[in-house]
């Protein structure tokens, strides 16, 4: 049994299904002691519609690295294609990925806390609340079990 469970850099977001997502709520209550905590961060759909757009890029001695973000209203589902280059024996390797999160809503978020045994949460914004600059639409949660 733990004090508390911590959940960051929008780890939840990667899962593709809200199931997923009650699967790890119930697992994370399960391994907290009574008055436990469970700290965790999400990006939401602002976050989404103003960091999930455009394409950068990191250039370096050792490697440069090419991405393109995409967020789709839709399907609540954000992209982000990713080319990385990097010196293989006097030749340039490339390596493709492609991440995907999904946007989950504050009602799914606080549903699926409540239905496993979650009896209070606290909401901040990371950016807003916290003062970390250049994550608009990050949530923050504190959830404590019943």
């Amino acid at each position: 049994m733990f004090d508390a469970v911590l959940s960051t850099y929008d780890s939840l977001n990667h899962l593709p299904d809200l199931s997923d997502v009650e699967t790890v709520f119930h697992n994370v209550a399960g391994a907290l002691r009574p008055g436990g905590t469970f700290l965790f961060d999400l990006n939401t759909e602002e976050g989404y519609r103003v960091r999930w757009r455009g394409s950068f890029s990191i250039i370096a001695d050792d490697h440069v690295l090419a991405a393109r973000s995409h967020f789709d209203p839709a399907t609540q589902v954000g992209t982000v294609r990713l080319a990385l280059f990097q010196p293989d024996q006097g030749r340039w390797r490339r390596t493709d990925l492609t991440l995907l999160q999904r946007c989950y809503s504050d009602v799914e978020v606080r549903g699926a806390l409540r239905a496993a045994g979650f009896a209070s949460v606290e909401v901040s914004d990371a950016e807003r609340d916290w003062g970390i600059s250049g994550h608009t639409g990050r949530a923050i949660s504190l959830a404590v079990p019943s």
